[in-house]
């Protein structure tokens, strides 16, 4: 929105619609900051629940497997190989909520895409379109032309103006 509004600033201006493109663009600014704040509240609330989640199993797997080496039922050697693989499996679910943060963001821009695509646009081709001539004809011509802004009405921006197009020119 804000590159199509720049880069057509001019007919922006002569159509005094400064006021209304802020307005605007404040408005889809806001939609967009309110639209980020809660997917990076949702993200951060998944990754926390995943990091509680792992540390609480690896907690309980060691005191589990203390026990057991206590009981002589294990031995201390099975037991940091098993928690070293718990570690990585640990390591990777937290890997894995980033990324599906990814996923989400992905997800955003495709479903943005795909609405992009199915716009339908206002003005469409005539169906069965009409040849101009060939040689042009006609001539267009203005005479004693005057305009002035709304916002600047002690302004002219023209005054008398009058000009003839002859055809082909």
């Amino acid at each position: 929105y804000a590159q199509e509004l720049l880069s057509a600033i001019a007919t922006v201006q002569s159509n005094v619609q400064e006021d209304a493109a802020r307005r605007d663009f404040s408005a889809a600014t806001a939609t967009a900051f309110a639209a980020a704040a809660k997917r990076t509240l949702a993200r951060a609330f998944l990754t926390a629940a995943v990091i509680v989640v792992a540390l609480g199993a690896i907690v309980i797997l060691l005191w589990y497997g203390a026990s057991e080496v206590l009981n002589g039922n294990l031995t201390a050697g099975t037991l940091s190989q098993f928690l070293i693989y718990a570690i990585l499996a640990a390591s990777s679910l937290g890997q894995l909520s980033e990324v599906w943060g990814d996923i989400q963001l992905a997800a955003g821009a495709a479903e943005r895409i795909a609405e992009l695509l199915d716009e339908q646009p206002a003005i469409t081709a005539p169906a069965a379109p009409k040849a101009l001539p060939s040689p042009a004809i006609g001539r267009v011509a203005l005479s004693d032309v005057s305009f002035r802004y709304p916002t600047r009405p002690d302004a002219p921006a023209l005054t008398d103006v009058g000009f003839t197009v002859q055809p082909g020119e």
